[in-house]
Formats: structure tokens, C-alpha cells, sequence
């Protein structure tokens, strides 16, 4: 049986288990790459609300300029300072405009001069990027106009440079803006409406890293997952922190969510796979076991039907000459025609408990008088055998709901089963006895004794017990798994105690009658 077995599961393993595992290994690693891509899409979501608010800060102060050059074109009349004072009313976040002409030579403020505690030298840091003043002209005659930031040396006031034609000529004019309230009073509006639910948008300077402004205050110390620099003010940046948890926790969980889904299929492909091979032993074992069923019961047929043939042949042939001697050849005719008859019924009542019909004749019965009945037909067989029997029954047991046939036929299999693997001491009790609502029958051998590892599959059809005695002894191995059967029938339990050497105690128990 050993080595179909191996074959069996090594053709499990190589078909079911290692392409499983290797299914597993590609799923993993898709999953990383997966997760991998999942938070670049999410980094570049993110990054993408960051993006809309530098457009509408560049939109914001596009429309300054707009409204800036048509002022210079419609109303020519009105001076600069006239049109800046203007400009600047509910734009608090403007603190200066001017205008230098080409050669970054005459810089005029358009507004009152810089507040004191603003210390920029406005004239230097214009000299210092005239390259990127220069390709503002270059965008302009190519009908493009833009706004071009320069980096400053204080951190709350940020020049943003851009051409227009004023007077026929091209002129440098600039905004001196100061970022924190243009944050505060411009651009908090729009941060409030891109931040959703889930995110906190926060803008902060890059000198110090402190915190200009956040959506929410109370998520301030949340990592920062995504970043970027403020287009129009090059010394400030914006992020994006999570309220919930991190980018990185929400792909882990996802992560590990997958993949303990993952491991949750393979145990139950293990499991199933267990199983599986679990059924095909089992089945593999019932069909040895039926094999040696066809053996022994070719065995136990061949037998006494070679015994009445021989002794029906001598009698035919008239070779016994006396009587005593016939009647003895006779009787063990007769004992084999029994003995065969009961093992055909023994297959014949297994076959009808296996396809579900046979049929009990429940009646009222007391199992004393079954026990009684029994022993007295089958006293002659046992004093034959040298067998003792005591008898122990409990005349207060109450009757049961019962097939005595089919109850004759479980006492008969264990008293025979008694016998076949008694040894030295040839005795049998047979005792009744009421417990609480169950009436008991036992039978108690002095035989080998089944040993612990065997006690709980004795009962299985076709099974014997793997012992040389055993084997030696004559049998088909569906005595107790009648018994069992026949129990089940009746609402019923069998059990076993038994001793390797000294004995076994069988133990059918029936519910009372109510």
C-alpha cells in the first residue's frame, strides 16, 4: 500500500502543491508591484492638488497683471502711482510696484518706498537675474507674457518680475509681494476647497521649516508625503500629510491584507489537499481490506465445504461401516452446513446494512430472555469448544425497544469472537445490568486483548487486527462492524475495554423503553 501511496502524493504535490506555490510566488510579487504603482498613482494624485493650487497663485497674479496693462492702455492719462494705488486696494498682500527700464538702469517705486524692516535691494537682485529678465523679452515679442519669480534674501518678500509695453517701449515692471499674506488671504480660500476630507494641506518656509499655514491644526505634526515648491515664491513650499494614516501604512495594510488572503487560499488548498490524500489512503486501505475479505472468505467457504464433501462422499460410497460412526460424520455435516450458512447470512446482513435494506422488527423485548435463548442453542457448541460460561444477568433490567435477531446475531459474533481468540483460559461472562436509562449487555473473554491502537478501528468493515494470531485465526473481519451497525440501528452504542494478554470486555448498551 506503501508505494501507491508515494506515487499519489508525489503526482499531488507536482500538480496541485508546487504550481499552487508558484502561483504564489508571482501573485507576491505582483502584489509589491502593484502596491508600487498604486502609490506612485496616489503620490501623483496628491501631487496634482499641490499643482492646481501653484496655477491658481500664477492665475491670481495673471489676473493682477491684466488688469495692470489695461489700465496703462485704456486710461493713459493716469499715472503709474494713481494705477498702483488702485491696483492695490483689497490687495493687501501687495506691498510694492515698480518699473526699471531694459538696460536695469532706472528703477522707479511705484508705491510708497519699502517698509523699513524689509531690507532688499531690489535694483541688485534685478541686476543679479537679468538672464532670466532677458528671456522675458524673448517671451514677449513670441506673444507670450510671464511672470517670472527671483529669489530673495529675506524670506517674507518675494519679487515677481514680468514685461510689459508701456509707451511704446518694453518695460521691466515687478510685483513686491509678501508671500505669508498672500498664503494667508489669497490662496487659503482655494487650499480649503482642494483639501479633501482625508488630506491636510500645510504651507511652510524652507528657512527653519516653520509653518505658515495648515487646513487643520490639529494634524500639524503628520508626516509630510508629498511636497512642492511654491511656483511665485521660491522660498516657501506646500505639502500634504494624511489625517488617517500614512501613505506608507495604507499600502502595507493593503499589502499584507493580499497577501494573507493569499496565505488564507493555500491553507485551505493544504487542507483540501490533505484531505484528498487523506481519502485516497483511506480508499486504497478498504480496498486491501476487501481484498483480504475475498481471500478470507474464500478461505472460511473453502473449508467447510471441502469437509462436507469429503465426509457426503465416504457415506456415498458406503465406506463406514458402523453407526456411531456415521451419526458422527453426520453431525459435523450438519456443524459445517451451519457454520457455512452463517457465514453467507454474515455477508449476505452486511450487504443489506450497506445498501440501507434491512429491514428491524422493533418490538418490546427483555434482553435477559435474548441471552437466555441464545446460550441455549449454542451450549452444545461452546462445551465442544471446552468453553465455561457464567451467567450474571440483572433480573431488574427494563425491557428495550429491539430486533431480537438482529441482537441474537451481535451476541452470537462477540461469544464467537470470545472463542476464536481465547488461548489458555476458556471462559466467557455474560452479564446484564441497567444503568440509569441504558439496559447493558457484556461479554468479558480472557483472550489476547486488542491492543490500544487497534481498539477504535475494529469496528471498521473488513478490518482485522495486523497480529500473527489473529491472522492464524479463521475469520471475514464483518463480525463487530455488524455489531456496530446494529447498535447504530437501535439508538444504541458499542464499546471496548480491553487488556493485551488478559482480555476484552464488550459493552452494547441500549436505551430503555420508555
Amino acid at each position: 500500500m506503501n508505494n501507491p501511496l508515494k506515487r499519489i502524493g508525489l503526482v499531488l504535490i507536482s500538480l496541485i502543491l508546487i504550481p499552487a506555490l508558484l502561483f504564489t510566488a508571482i501573485e507576491i510579487n505582483s502584489i509589491n508591484e502593484s502596491e508600487k504603482v498604486l502609490e506612485n498613482i496616489y503620490l501623483t494624485q496628491l501631487e496634482s492638488v499641490l499643482l492646481s493650487i501653484n496655477r491658481f497663485s500664477d492665475d491670481v497674479l495673471s489676473d493682477w497683471t491684466n488688469d495692470l496693462e489695461s489700465r496703462i492702455t485704456l486710461d493713459k492719462q493716469l499715472s503709474l502711482n494713481a494705477i498702483y494705488n488702485d491696483l492695490k486696494k483689497n490687495r493687501n498682500s501687495l506691498d510694492n510696484l515698480f518699473r526699471i527700464d531694459s538696460s536695469l538702469t532706472d528703477l522707479i517705486l511705484l508705491g510708497s518706498d519699502v517698509p523699513q524692516s524689509v531690507n532688499i535691494d531690489i535694483k541688485f537682485i534685478l541686476t543679479e537675474n537679468k538672464n532670466k529678465i532677458g528671456k522675458l523679452f524673448t517671451y514677449l515679442d513670441g506673444g507670450y507674457r510671464k511672470l517670472e519669480p527671483l529669489n530673495t534674501a529675506n524670506t517674507e518678500e518675494n519679487i515677481v518680475v514680468f514685461v510689459l509695453n508701456y509707451k511704446n517701449k518694453k518695460t521691466v515692471f515687478g510685483y513686491l509681494i509678501n508671500a505669508e499674506r498672500f498664503i494667508k488671504q489669497v490662496l487659503s480660500p482655494k487650499i480649503q476647497e482642494v483639501a479633501r476630507e482625508d488630506i491636510v494641506i500645510k504651507c511652510f518656509r524652507k528657512t527653519g521649516n516653520s509653518l505658515v499655514y495648515s487646513t487643520d491644526s490639529y494634524y500639524d505634526s503628520k508626516e509630510i508625503i508629498a511636497k512642492k515648491e511654491f511656483w511665485l515664491f521660491p522660498n516657501y513650499e506646500i505639502g500634504i500629510s494624511l489625517k488617517g494614516e500614512s501613505l506608507e501604512e495604507i499600502v502595507k495594510a493593503r499589502s499584507y491584507f493580499n497577501l494573507s488572503l493569499l496565505g488564507a487560499l493555500n491553507f485551505l488548498l493544504l487542507i483540501a489537499l490533505f484531505y484528498l490524500y487523506k481519502s485516497i489512503k483511506k480508499e486504497i486501505h478498504f480496498a486491501q481490506l476487501k481484498s483480504e475479505f475475498v481471500s478470507n472468505v474464500s478461505h472460511e467457504l473453502r473449508t467447510p465445504l471441502a469437509l462436507i464433501s469429503m465426509f457426503a462422499e465416504t457415506l456415498e460410497l458406503d465406506r463406514v461401516k458402523t453407526e456411531e460412526k456415521k451419526k458422527e460424520y453426520y453431525s459435523i455435516i450438519s456443524q459445517e452446513a451451519q457454520r457455512l450458512s452463517k457465514i453467507v447470512n454474515s455477508i449476505l446482513n452486511f450487504s443489506k446494512m450497506e445498501s440501507g435494506k434491512r429491514k428491524y422488527n422493533l418490538v418490546s423485548i427483555n434482553i435477559n430472555d435474548v441471552v437466555e435463548k441464545v446460550l441455549s442453542a449454542y451450549e452444545f457448541h461452546l462445551q465442544n469448544k471446552g468453553f465455561k460460561v457464567e451467567l450474571n444477568l440483572d433480573e431488574s433490567v427494563k425491557t428495550i425497544l429491539g430486533d431480537e435477531e438482529a441482537i441474537s446475531e451481535c451476541l452470537i459474533n462477540l461469544i464467537d469472537n470470545g472463542v476464536k481468540y481465547s488461548t489458555d483460559e476458556k471462559k466467557l461472562i455474560i452479564f446484564t445490568t441497567q444503568k440509569e436509562e441504558k439496559v447493558c449487555l457484556q461479554v468479558k473473554d480472557f483472550g489476547i486483548g486488542i491492543n490500544k491502537e487497534d481498539q477504535k478501528k475494529v469496528f471498521e468493515k473488513f478490518y482485522r487486527v495486523p497480529s500473527n494470531l489473529v491472522h492464524n485465526t479463521k475469520g471475514t473481519g464483518l463480525g463487530l462492524s455488524l455489531v456496530f451497525q446494529i447498535m447504530q440501528a437501535h439508538n444504541g452504542k458499542v464499546m471496548l475495554e480491553s487488556v493485551i494478554g488478559k482480555g476484552s470486555t464488550f459493552s452494547l448498551c441500549f436505551p430503555s423503553e420508555k
